[in-house]
């Protein structure tokens, strides 16, 4: 997995506001050795295992 973050210091109206964008790359290889998507709600209820 490859995961992107992106930090802004300010909201689009220009207002102080810090927060992060995170863009996460969700694929893997399967047994069989073709490519394809994590199952994406597996991975949400195992956010805290992830991070």
């Amino acid at each position: 997995m490859v995961a992107a973050r992106f930090r802004h210091y300010e909201a689009r109206s220009e207002r102080p506001l810090l927060h992060d964008h995170l863009l996460l790359s969700v694929k893997g290889q399967c047994m069989d050795g073709k490519w394809g998507s994590i199952h994406t709600l597996a991975l949400y209820d195992g956010g805290r295992e992830v991070a």
